[in-house]
């Protein structure tokens, strides 16, 4: 027997597509998300809380090594410190943007410093403007300003 409902609805996502390589993939962002805004913008500053820290690491590692930046020990601990917040960062971006988005986007490699920073930096004016639309979109239609689809109530 079919289910019979008084009335039906459906939500209008809009997620924006955003190219990540020249393969064709790409990420979405549903500008609805407002946690998703929250996590992106969390993790930049997370990010730039890690350059911190590797600066930090440099200043230990100097102490404990001296100058000589070809001794093999201290090369092995600065890049294994590196890669390791690098890895975080990439499971950070994935936990966001889907599984793969990283291996995606750096055609597979495991992403630096500098990869990372290039993701941020072109990737943040993108989520702004998504935000910034939507924003614009909400405040038109629902905002003291709209026309239409208002109803005087008499109020005695």
């Amino acid at each position: 027997m079919a289910q019979e409902f008084y009335g039906s609805i459906r939500v209008k996502d809009d997620k924006k597509r955003i190219s990540i390589n020249d393969d064709g993939d790409y990420i979405e962002i549903s500008p609805n998300d407002t946690a998703m805004f929250d996590r992106f913008f969390d993790l930049v500053q997370w990010f730039g809380e890690m350059e911190k820290d590797a600066e930090q690491k440099e200043k230990e590692l100097r102490k404990k090594y001296g100058t000589d930046e070809e001794n093999l020990d201290r090369a092995r601990e600065e890049i294994t410190f590196l890669r390791e917040g690098f890895k975080e960062s990439a499971r950070r971006i994935d936990a966001i943007f889907g599984e793969d988005t990283c291996a995606k986007a750096f055609c597979g490699m495991e992403p630096n410093l500098y990869l990372i920073s290039q993701f941020f930096e072109q990737l943040t004016p993108i989520i702004r403007a998504i935000s910034n639309d939507r924003s614009q979109e909400f405040a038109a239609k629902y905002g003291p300003a709209r026309k239409g689809g208002k109803k005087a109530i008499k109020r005695k």
